[in-house]
């Protein structure tokens, strides 16, 4: 079966089965609709292909006649990674052997759950389930034409445990696979000791084959992972167990990457020189802590990303700072969801900025530190500053003026049935202005200019809730907000005064 050539559903007319003929004698196909939803006339086209065995850690020697598609057959085990490859040499010279298609034991295609990791493992099957199954090979050359072809078992081994993280060691060009265990939040940097940075990683969730069966297209709770069945809304995942983030550019013996959920992950390593030359497999956490008020420094190095972590509560406010040495920097935020909440290019050279966060999502954030390009090294230090809110009340307004530099952050609480008057004077109003509530969410005060310094208005709420305001400038600016109840007013709609 030609995986390209069939996506069996109604209408469809192409080839639709692969079977083994293990005895001579007379077959009989019954053939009907798909899930019995359509109707009408078909046609029945065969073609017979020869197949060949290929055991695993052997390589088989086959002489073809002319241009021919011929078949290839492994016996698999739930789990297993059967790397195939197939040459021939014609007049001297190494020609190529295309390998194409996967056939499953049922004669459907095959599940193609190898493919996160093609970039290690280019022609190769994973079994979810124990069975034949065949590599469909074609080669485009005459007679007597002699085809080398061998296949290698891989099995993923788990990485152990060492002084710095997890770690195993691999050898040469060979490919590997390991698995380990990773937690939500868990950011992962894999170094490989390789001495090129021709390498290759790659990674992906393992599948867990318990879950699979061929008896039926469901049975028992496991599904048929050949049977074209949509899949339900909840055995969709809501993402990707893990999220690539920047390990090193371009050298391939670096990679990091953040787990979005708990999961079973596939790392997959190829290194770079002789069969027989050792190198290590390390994974490691690379994330160092960024408190409140405490500068840090790093160094980075070229190509690289350097990550720094810290914990938020909604509504938080603080500001991040950095200066850099001998490189321009580019620097990220991502919250507790991997979405990218904050981002700063240096213009150029810029070699110190900072920037206002408020923290929408409570949970761990991440800062991710590097250069423009990926081609600058240096030093480099950071900082982040939380700020407490000052309290405004009807007797306490907010006076500030933007001298120290920093984020000014006030708040106050609106009640029901009580009206609240806002006096807004300011020297300008050309300052940044945020307002928000204690979970992070935008909220407006609806204020009108009278005037180039004054604002007014008149907030109403049918809740308690309490209102944070984050005002910035870069410069000074004297302002005041003043809070008192609405004149004339009293609760059920009496008025006072004439």
């Amino acid at each position: 079966v030609l995986k390209e050539n069939d996506d069996r559903y109604p209408g469809d007319q192409r080839p639709l089965l692969l079977w083994h003929c293990d005895q001579d004698g007379e077959y009989m196909l019954r053939a009907r609709c798909f899930r019995d939803k359509s109707g009408g006339q078909f046609s029945v086209r065969m073609q017979t292909y020869d197949s060949y065995d290929l055991p695993a850690g052997q390589s088989v020697d086959l002489t073809m006649n002319g241009p021919t598609r011929f078949l290839l057959r492994m016996q698999l085990k739930a789990g297993e990674i059967r790397a195939v490859a197939a040459g021939a040499v014609l007049s001297g010279h190494h020609v190529w052997v295309g390998l194409g298609s996967i056939v499953s034991p049922i004669g459907l295609p095959g599940a193609d759950l190898i493919s996160p990791l093609s970039d290690v493992f280019e022609d190769a099957v994973m079994a979810p389930v124990d069975g034949d199954y065949y590599v469909m090979a074609e080669i485009n050359y005459g007679n007597d034409t002699v085809v080398h072809a061998w296949s290698k078992s891989y099995r993923s081994k788990e990485l152990q445990n060492g002084a710095a993280g997890l770690q195993a060691t691999a050898y040469g060009s060979t490919p590997e696979v390991f698995q380990f265990h990773v937690k939500k939040g868990d950011l992962l940097r894999v170094e490989l000791g390789s001495s090129s940075p021709n390498s290759k990683i790659a990674y992906s969730e393992m599948p867990d084959v318990t879950e699979f069966s061929i008896a039926q297209p469901v049975a028992d709770g496991k599904r048929n992972p050949f049977f074209p069945r949509e899949p339900k809304p909840d055995e969709i995942p809501e993402t990707a167990a893990v999220r690539p983030l920047l390990g090193r550019a371009r050298d391939g013996r670096v990679e990091a990457f953040v787990a979005a959920r708990d999961a079973t992950v596939w790392l997959a390593v190829e290194g770079s020189g002789p069969s027989d030359a050792p190198y290590s497999v390390k994974v490691f956490d690379p994330v160092s802590q960024l408190t409140t008020g405490q500068p840090k420094s790093g160094t980075l190095k070229i190509g690289n990303a350097d990550y720094w972590t810290f914990d938020a509560k909604a509504g938080d406010v603080m500001t991040l700072s950095a200066n850099t040495s001998g490189f321009a920097g580019l620097m990220r935020v991502y919250d507790p969801e991997l979405s990218t909440v904050a981002w700063h290019n240096a213009a150029p050279d810029e070699l110190a900025f900072s920037w206002n966060l408020i923290a929408r999502t409570p949970g761990h954030y991440l800062v991710q530190m590097t250069s423009i390009g990926g081609g600058g090294s240096g030093t480099y230090s950071l900082e982040r500053n939380q700020y407490s809110a000052k309290t405004i009340t009807r007797k306490s307004p907010a006076r500030g003026d933007f001298s120290s530099g920093r984020a000014e952050v006030w708040q106050f609480t609106a009640e029901p049935n009580r009206p609240l008057y806002i006096h807004w004077k300011s020297a300008g109003f050309d300052y940044s202005v945020s307002v928000i509530d204690e979970a992070g969410n935008n909220l407006d005060l609806s204020l009108t200019d009278v005037g180039p310094n004054d604002r007014f208005g008149i907030l109403t709420v049918d809740k308690p809730t309490t209102y944070v305001v984050v005002l910035t400038s870069g410069r000074k600016v004297p302002y005041t907000i003043t809070l008192s109840d609405l004149p004339g007013y009293k609760p059920g709609g009496a008025t006072t005064g004439g």
